[in-house]
């Protein structure tokens, strides 16, 4: 176990928010990816965080460009009274909700 202090494990999560101000980021589960990676779920506080690697790939805290990629890609197709769109990704569902809304 990983301690901060002697006396202060790390895992104790309230103890860390009460004396430190700090949100501890709590892993929720792992998905094996092809090439043998994991994509690697957290949560802290209410923000959730898909991570590769430990680099972030998604979070619900920075979302702009999943919203401007289906707003840009609608605007080119105004010629076609019906789109049909294919949306792929992490899976939180941004690109999505845009582009139902336009």
């Amino acid at each position: 176990m990983f301690l901060l202090e002697p006396r202060i494990p790390f895992a104790n999560a309230a103890l860390l928010r009460h004396r430190f101000g700090m949100i501890p980021r709590t892993h929720l589960g792992t998905a094996l990816v092809p090439g043998g990676d994991t994509l690697e779920l957290y949560r802290r506080g209410d923000d959730f965080m898909i991570v590769l690697d430990r680099n972030e790939l998604m979070s619900t805290r920075m979302n702009g460009s999943e919203i401007a990629l289906a707003e840009l890609t609608l605007q080119r197709l105004t010629d076609n009274a019906a789109p049909h769109l294919l949306i792929g990704g992490y899976g939180m569902g941004f690109t999505l909700r845009a582009a139902l809304a336009m």
